[in-house]
C-alpha cells in the first residue's frame, strides 16, 4: 500500500516489485471510488518504492506506524495510529512508505475521481492548525496528516469489520460514506474542525465556533523545539523501554515538563507517553515470542511487565489474541 494512488496498471507493476503488504485487499466499487482495506501484522520490516499520478486519495489509520517520503523531500510524513492521510497530485511524483515489522496494521484506503483536484488543492494549501502538510520539493503533490474525527474511526471499523462491498446496497452505502468522508475533511480544512454543519460559526464569512480557553491552548502548534524534544523523548524511550520509566523522568532527560510533554506527545504522535511504551513492549515481546522457545513469563519480565497476565491482557487487546496462541499459530 501506498498513500498516493495510482492507475490500476501502476498499481499491480508497483506491488509486484515491492514488499507485500500482509492482510491487503483493494476492490473497485465504481468507475469512481476504489477502496483499500489493510488488517495484517507485518514481520519484517516492509519498504515499498513506488511512482503515482494525478490523484485524490484518503486514508483512515486506525492502527500502524511507519512514514511516507517523497523523492527528494528532507521530511518524512510519520503514519501514527488516529490520524487520516488526504494525499494529492497533479502530476506523475516518487515517494515509498515504510512500516516497520511487530506493528499491527488497520487501514482504510479510498481512492476517487481526480476532479476533486480542483476543489482540494486551495484547501490543502491554506490548511488549518492541527493539520500537517508535506509538499513534493518540485512537483505539484502533496500529503496533508489531520486527526481522525470520530465518524471516520468508524468508518474505517465498519469496513474492515465487513470487507470490501460486494451486494449494490452496500456498494451504493460505501460510496455515500466515502464520498461524506472527503466531504468531513474538506469541511475541517475549510473551517476548522469545530465547527460542524448546521451550527453557527460553519457558514462561510462566519467565525467558526469558539472553544473554552483551556481547550484552545492544548490545541496549540508545537514549536520546532517542542518537536525536536519529543522526538529525543520518543527515541529514549525506544532505547530504554524494557527498563522501568516514569513519564515525569523521561521529560526530565530531555527538559520537557511533565505537562507539555504529556499534551505535545498525543498531539504529535496520536498517543500517550504510556500508550507508546506499552506498544514498544508488546513489539519486543512478539519479537521474542517468534524468535526464542522462552516461557511466556519470562519474556514478560524481559519486555517490562510485572507479570505474565498484564502481558497477556495487554497482548490480547492489542493482536486479538493471547501469546500462546500467537505462538502456536
Amino acid at each position: 500500500m501506498r498513500l498516493q494512488a495510482t492507475d490500476s496498471r501502476a498499481n499491480s507493476c508497483a506491488e509486484r516489485q515491492t514488499e507485500p503488504v500482509p492482510g491487503l485487499k483493494w476492490g473497485q466499487v465504481n468507475a469512481s471510488l476504489r477502496v483499500g482495506l489493510v488488517n495484517g501484522l507485518p514481520r519484517t520490516d516492509i519498504r515499498r518504492p513506488g511512482e503515482a499520478g494525478r490523484h485524490v486519495s484518503l486514508v483512515l489509520m486506525l492502527e500502524g506506524s511507519g512514514h511516507y517520503l517523497m523523492d527528494g523531500a528532507r521530511q518524512a510524513c510519520l503514519f501514527t495510529r488516529g490520524f487520516c492521510y488526504l494525499s494529492c497530485a497533479h502530476e506523475r511524483f516518487g515517494g515509498a512508505d515504510y512500516f516497520p515489522a511487530g506493528h499491527l496494521l488497520k487501514l482504510a484506503i479510498f481512492q476517487y475521481r481526480t476532479e476533486w483536484l480542483d476543489l482540494l488543492t486551495p484547501l490543502l494549501l491554506e490548511r488549518r492548525a492541527g493539520a500537517e502538510l508535506y509538499p513534493h520539493p518540485t512537483r505539484r503533490a502533496w500529503v496533508l496528516r489531520m486527526p481522525m474525527p470520530p465518524e471516520l474511526r468508524q468508518l474505517a471499523q465498519e469496513l474492515l469489520d465487513d470487507g470490501i462491498p460486494e451486494h449494490p446496497l452496500d456498494v451504493l452505502k460505501v460510496e455515500g460514506r466515502a464520498l461524506s468522508a472527503l466531504w468531513r475533511v474538506a469541511h475541517d480544512l475549510s473551517f476548522g474542525s469545530g465547527a460542524r454543519a448546521g451550527e453557527p460559526g460553519c457558514e462561510p464569512g462566519c467565525e467558526p465556533r469558539r472553544e473554552p480557553d483551556s481547550r484552545r491552548a492544548r490545541a496549540h502548534p508545537l514549536t520546532g523545539r517542542e518537536r525536536r524534544l519529543l522526538l529525543d523523548a520518543r527515541a529514549h524511550i525506544d532505547k530504554h523501554c524494557l527498563e522501568p520509566l516514569e513519564v515525569a523522568g523521561i521529560g526530565r532527560v530531555v527538559g520537557l515538563g511533565l505537562h507539555a510533554l504529556q499534551q505535545g506527545f498525543q498531539q504529535l504522535f496520536g498517543k500517550s507517553v504510556y500508550g507508546y511504551v506499552l506498544e514498544r513492549r508488546l513489539e519486543h515481546a512478539v519479537q521474542l515470542i517468534d524468535e526464542s522457545a522462552l516461557p511466556i513469563k519470562e519474556i514478560a519480565w524481559r519486555c517490562g511487565f510485572a507479570h505474565a497476565s498484564h502481558l497477556a491482557r495487554q497482548f490480547r487487546r492489542r493482536y486479538g489474541v493471547s501469546p500462546r496462541a500467537y505462538r502456536c499459530r
